[in-house]
């Protein structure tokens, strides 16, 4: 852990004797070290649109609930929990289920699996 600034200069890169460096922008890097961690998160399903009249969504099940990610403490740390993809459960009338895929919205962490399976249960009146 920690925090280290590293100096660039003409001799510490090794060219053959045809080359030459004539400049080095910037001349120095700024690198942070942080603890790998993994942590379990829960996965939220994200389900959009309504059912057709008459029915309503009385559950959702994820499957897993939660999933495990990896990447930098400082990162990590910022996640409580991760969506899916949307889920548009427009005009249905019955139970579905779909895999989809998890959202990490940009941030710097990597899931151990890609996907849930998701089942939105449909009810309403009989038909």
């Amino acid at each position: 852990r920690g925090e280290g600034i590293y100096y660039i200069n003409t001799d510490d890169i090794k060219l053959p004797h045809t080359m030459s460096v004539i400049n080095i922008n910037p001349a120095s890097l700024k690198v942070k070290f942080d603890e790998s961690v993994s942590q379990s998160v829960k996965v939220k399903p994200l389900v959009s649109g309504i059912p057709e009249k008459g029915f309503y969504v009385s559950s959702v099940v994820t499957e897993p609930k939660d999933v495990v990610i990896h990447g930098l403490r400082s990162e990590a740390r910022k996640i409580n929990e991760l969506t899916t993809e949307a889920f548009d459960i427009t005009g249905l009338n019955k139970t579905v289920k779909r895999e989809l895929e998890i959202d990490i919205a940009g941030a710097n962490v990597k899931p151990e699996i890609n996907t849930v399976k998701v089942k939105v249960v449909i009810s309403g009146k009989k038909r």
